[in-house]
């Protein structure tokens, strides 16, 4: 059975999910975390769950989708996955983030993505798999 949390993070308030399963395996959907706090409960969460993420997913590559990524990156070793169409939106995400969110004392360290999805790809997380189903339109 899957089990899924959900916050809503950062001042856009942008849905972060992480889903897991009886294995332990997890998906981090859209790591958003902004605020410290919204960080440490991120982190907290998996390690209270004793999860082990195994992918890092974008739904696309808006800014508020990316705060976290350096979080993951860092303590897990995963880089973000998203459909091609976004690299640009993350590429110029990095250059202008912190010009951006210049009033927190935070410097965020967007890393690009190491693997694009594909439609109809299979993201497999324990005993479970998701499609990837491509919706352009919103980036």
């Amino acid at each position: 059975m899957i089990k899924l949390k959900k916050w809503m993070m950062n001042p856009c308030q942008t849905a972060c999910h992480v889903l897991s399963d009886e294995s332990g395996e997890a998906i981090i959907i859209d790591a958003c975390a902004y605020y410290p706090k919204e960080r440490e409960n991120l982190i907290k969460y998996i390690e209270n769950e004793n999860l082990k993420p195994v992918h890092n997913l974008l739904t696309h590559g808006h800014f508020d989708h990316l705060l976290c990524n350096d979080l993951i990156r860092d303590n897990y070793g995963l880089l973000p996955e998203v459909h091609k169409g976004d690299a640009t939106i993350i590429a110029m995400a990095r250059e202008r983030i912190n010009e951006v969110l210049g009033e927190s004392n935070f410097t965020y360290d967007i890393p690009m993505p190491e693997h694009y999805l594909e439609d109809d790809e299979r993201i497999t997380f324990g005993n479970h798999s998701l499609r990837v189903i491509h919706t352009p339109g919103h980036s």
